[in-house]
């Protein structure tokens, strides 16, 4: 029984070596055509000139834009729907105690934490005229 398995593992060996080594025979090779033609890019990007003209846009009209940007793709998650205890887009209520502070301090409890929100809201990348642009978008959607 045993002689039977050393020549059923050898055998296995054998026809691994043989027929599995020579398909993969590309990865060995350490040509440069070999090299370039593994590293290739498979794609193509094409970028387009932005439609919309910077120049004739004021400066309060950028930073809504950049503050509505911001909380579309990060303080939506917790601000749309209040959760854990977060004060909801235009809701009066929810804002009435926030709106009686400082600036100053919604900024800080923006940038260090309030609460259950976390440092920056989940926008790490976010400047803090970034941040202070999507406090000003949220604020503003209460006077609407």
């Amino acid at each position: 029984m045993l002689n039977f398995r050393r020549k059923l593992n050898l055998f296995f060996f054998i026809f691994v070596f043989i027929f599995e080594i020579p398909s993969h025979a590309e990865f060995l090779d350490n040509s440069t055509t070999a090299l370039e033609e593994r590293i290739a890019p498979i794609g193509k990007v094409k970028v387009t000139h932005s439609k919309i003209n910077l120049s004739s846009l004021t400066d309060a009209n950028q930073e809504t834009q950049l503050g509505e940007k911001i909380f579309e793709t990060k303080c939506i998650l917790c601000h749309k729907n209040g959760i854990a205890g977060a004060p909801r887009l235009g809701n009066q209520l929810d804002w009435a105690l926030r709106i009686k502070k400082k600036f100053s301090l919604l900024l800080k409890h923006v940038i260090t934490g309030y609460r259950a929100m976390p440092p920056k809201g989940t926008c790490f990348e976010c400047s803090i005229s970034d941040l202070k642009a999507a406090i000003n978008y949220m604020l503003e959607q209460l006077r609407v």
